[in-house]
C-alpha cells in the first residue's frame, strides 16, 4: 500500500487547498514544526481535523481524553518527566501491552523509551496535543495523593464501598447545625 502523505491527504479531502498547503509547508519549515502542528497553529485547520485525518493515515486508535478514566496507578509505569518531555500518557495496560496516548504517535524515540521503562509492548494512539498535556497534569499531579489514599485504606482495611458510604454520611451532615 501507498503511503500518502498527510499534506495530499487534507487536500484529497478538501479540507484544505493546495495554496493553504504550501503555505503550511513555508510556516512549518520557518516555525521548525512538523506540518499538522503548524497547519494547527496557523488556523488552516482544527486539532480534530488533524486528529481524524492522522487516525485514518497512520492507522491507529484515536483516544478522546476528556472521556477516559486513567487509573492513577499507570503513572508508575511511565514517569512523569517522560511523559512531558514526549507529551504521551499512559491510558491502560491490557496484558503485555500498554496503550498510550500521544500527541504525536510518529515520535519513534518516545515510544521505544515507553518500551524500555514499561517493558510492555506499545500501542500508540493519537490524542489532541492539550489533552494529552492536561491528562498528564492530572494523572501525575494527583499522583501523591492517589498512593496516599490508597495506602491509608490498606493500612485501615477499608474498602471503597465502606468510604463511599463514609464520605456520603460526612456529606449530609454538613448541612446540620
Amino acid at each position: 500500500m501507498k503511503h500518502v502523505r498527510l499534506g495530499d491527504m487534507l487536500v484529497s479531502q478538501n479540507i484544505i487547498t493546495e495554496e493553504e498547503l504550501q503555505e503550511a509547508i513555508k510556516l512549518q519549515r520557518q516555525q521548525n514544526k512538523r506540518l499538522g502542528e503548524a497547519l494547527v497553529d496557523n488556523g488552516f485547520i482544527t486539532d480534530q481535523q488533524l486528529m481524524d485525518t492522522l487516525r485514518i493515515q497512520l492507522g491507529i486508535d484515536y483516544v478522546d481524553l476528556a472521556k477516559v478514566d486513567i487509573d492513577p496507578s499507570m503513572s508508575k509505569l511511565i514517569p512523569k518527566n517522560l511523559a512531558k518531555k514526549n507529551q504521551i500518557v499512559p491510558v491502560r495496560v491490557s496484558r503485555d501491552s500498554l496503550f498510550l496516548a500521544m500527541a504525536d504517535p510518529m515520535n519513534f524515540m518516545a515510544v521505544e523509551a515507553a518500551h524500555d521503562t514499561s517493558k510492555k509492548r506499545i500501542i500508540p494512539m493519537i490524542a489532541a496535543r492539550k489533552a494529552v498535556d492536561h491528562a498528564i497534569e492530572v494523572l501525575y499531579g494527583n499522583e501523591g495523593a492517589a498512593e496516599a489514599m490508597a495506602q491509608m485504606r490498606a493500612e485501615a482495611n477499608f474498602t471503597e464501598e465502606e468510604v463511599t458510604v463514609a464520605q456520603t454520611e460526612n456529606t449530609s451532615n454538613e448541612d446540620a447545625p
